[in-house]
């Protein structure tokens, strides 16, 4: 799907192992804390994490698919647009993840100023949900982010998506006022995390 360049910088892999779902489980099926001990299928699936260009195939796809499932929660100009050229000129990172070679997922992080990264297009798709992904994905980013000197990251998203939001809320961020105008809409809640061990937060755009 596309030429994948990755970037071994920072390889982070992960097996999960758990027991399979019924088919049709709903308590598995996108839900990443399920309860998957009532089978006794084991297996093993290996996730993987990488760097791939924003222009490539991969990309388009999922955030493709991504803004599929957005339009049916949000009106059209609910969403807004990644600009790629823009997102390249300030060397932003688009990561996805990978079963066996199969993309699943990604993240991508957007340099707002020199302490502050923008997370968007987080997306699981929706077969894979469940594995642990999102939260794969949000560590290796968080951990790239202070790699590259940021103090603090921040997004926004939209007030449906209650299974991301519980992912932030329980990996550290807290709910902020939105921080510029694309971030201010009816439908949008955002959020904060300090990556320094003090725990200091700066304005954004400062």
């Amino acid at each position: 799907m596309g030429n994948v360049t990755s970037d071994s910088t920072f390889p982070w892999k992960k097996s999960t192992r758990f027991e399979r779902c019924g088919a049709g489980s709903s308590e598995c099926m996108g839900n990443p804390t399920a309860n998957l001990n009532h089978t006794s299928t084991e297996f093993v699936m290996n996730l993987e994490v990488k760097s791939i260009s924003i222009r490539s195939a991969t990309a388009t796809t999922l955030v493709a698919e991504l803004e599929v499932e957005l339009r049916q929660d949000y009106p059209p100009h609910y969403i807004h647009e990644l600009d790629v050229t823009s997102f390249e000129a300030v060397d932003g990172i688009f990561l996805v993840c990978l079963v066996e070679d199969n993309p699943i997922g990604c993240l991508a992080l957007r340099p707002l100023d020199p302490d502050t990264a923008e997370l968007k297009r987080m997306f699981v798709r929706r077969r894979s949900r469940g594995l642990g992904a999102a939260r794969l994905m949000l560590r290796e980013m968080e951990s790239r982010a202070m790699a590259k000197g940021f103090k603090q990251i921040v997004l926004e998203t939209g007030n449906q998506q209650r299974t991301a939001i519980d992912l932030y809320l329980a990996s550290g961020y807290e709910s902020i006022p939105p921080y510029n105008k694309a971030a201010d809409g009816p439908a949008s809640v955002c959020f904060r995390k300090a990556l320094g061990p003090g725990g200091e937060t700066f304005p954004v755009g400062s």
